[in-house]
């Protein structure tokens, strides 16, 4: 007859991997689905990325999608009014690129003001800004793309704060612009702004995730005034309104190479940790405790 200490001992290591494995869930059916079966290349032949910014009362979109021959087909959008856009953990992809809201109001309500196609070589201006290799000019000069520090060490948007369906990722930002810097910031009434860029690493070089304009510096690389040129005075915008909302990535067939395994683990422990995980630890921990005491 078995004794009762391996009994209690082994039905502690079991209530203790069930509890491991519901929080290692989730972070398992992502790596084993849609990262190891994604496209990780953003020069890929029909990869595709939709960026969404505001202009006061105005929306823009701008949709990237690469060719057989390695350039960009570059469709921009410009529409009156100011839906909701982003993303969050709860909310998935848009379906239609061409209309990336989330909002009640129709087609109709938010009218199209014009629509821009363009064929963008690799070392346009936009697409360098856009989907970098190693490097990104910005604020005067070629700044390196690095490992953007934790929100505990100055850092800015944490990992998590990503759409779920780019999975766990390591934000990277350009040299001098991972932490605030007071040199490189401007201030409006009571306020400092800090021009803010984020990139995911995918296979082949970065792209933006996430793009604060603050200033005026940062605000003329999107090229408003080039792709909007006779349906939008961008200059007079910039006069009149510094600090714009963010452009940010609301679409993707591209997931980032980069994971921080560690970060998603940690994570997991503490957003996907139900009640009935801490049950199993607590019920594993104590017969494991009645395994030290009991006699064979």
């Amino acid at each position: 007859m078995r004794s009762k200490r391996k009994t209690y001992t082994l039905a502690g290591f079991v209530f203790l991997l069930l509890a491991f494995a519901l929080i290692m869930y989730p972070i398992a059916a992502y790596y084993l689905g849609a990262y190891l079966g994604s496209n990780h290349s953003i020069h890929r032949p029909g990869s595709s990325f939709t960026y969404v910014g505001a202009l006061v009362s105005k929306t823009y979109v701008y949709h990237f999608e690469v060719l057989e021959n390695g350039s960009y087909n570059f469709t921009a959008i410009l529409y009156r009014g100011t839906p909701g856009y982003g993303y969050s953990q709860s909310k998935s992809p848009p379906k239609d690129w061409r209309f990336p809201f989330f909002t009640n109001m129709t087609r109709d309500q938010i009218k199209e003001i014009c629509e821009v196609n363009m064929i963008l070589p690799r070392n346009d201006p936009l697409v360098e800004l856009f989907f970098p290799k190693d490097a990104v000019y910005l604020l005067n000069r070629s700044r390196p793309i690095v490992k953007l520090p934790p929100l505990e060490d100055h850092g800015y948007i944490n990992w998590y704060f990503l759409p779920k369906f780019l999975g766990f990722p390591r934000l990277y930002a350009p040299e001098g612009l991972e932490r605030f810097n007071k040199t490189l910031a401007v201030k409006l009434n009571s306020s400092e702004y800090f021009p803010v860029v984020r990139y995911l690493k995918a296979s082949d070089g970065y792209y933006i995730i996430a793009y604060n304009p603050h200033i005026p510096q940062t605000f003329e690389p999107l090229q408003l005034g080039r792709v909007f040129d006779h349906c939008l005075n961008a200059k007079l915008l910039i006069e009149l309104y510094k600090g714009f909302p963010k452009l940010l990535i609301v679409r993707t067939n591209v997931q980032p190479l980069s994971q921080d395994w560690k970060q998603a683990i940690k994570y997991s422990t503490v957003q996907y940790t139900a009640p009935v995980d801490f049950v199993l630890i607590l019920t594993g921990v104590i017969l494991l405790i009645l395994a030290g005491r009991a006699r064979r």
